[in-house]
């Protein structure tokens, strides 16, 4: 039996459409943001240091729906503010396609807590 890889991106996009958060996304050297959705997690080392939390990388996923004028690139920034938690973070690089055979179900960023 075949993977049916474009019906895998669709599943990845739906899943972070339905999902995901809604955040402010600001290109490079805009002002005005746009929402699109994002699942933003950081992976926690129980020997972390308090003082290395807030500058230990997250990373995001992203839906390459919400970006048809280009990849996110690196300095964009990501803002929101849900339920009391206020967050703003840069990329650190652009971001990185996922692919699947002849598809592009997500794109991956590294976050850095601004």
């Amino acid at each position: 039996m075949a993977v049916d890889f474009n019906a895998i991106a669709v599943i990845a996009s739906d899943a972070i459409q339905l999902y995901g958060t809604p955040v402010q996304y600001f290109e490079v050297g805009d002002t005005v943001g746009r929402t699109v959705k994002a699942v933003i997690y950081q992976d926690k080392v129980t020997a972390a240091l308090i003082q290395d939390s807030d500058s230990a990388p997250a990373m995001v996923l992203l839906d390459p729906k919400d970006f048809q004028s280009g990849m996110p690139q690196k300095f964009a920034q990501i803002r929101c503010s849900i339920g009391g938690f206020t967050g703003s973070w840069s990329l650190v690089a652009d971001a990185h396609p996922i692919l699947a055979e002849n598809t592009l179900p997500l794109y991956t960023a590294e976050l850095r807590r601004n």
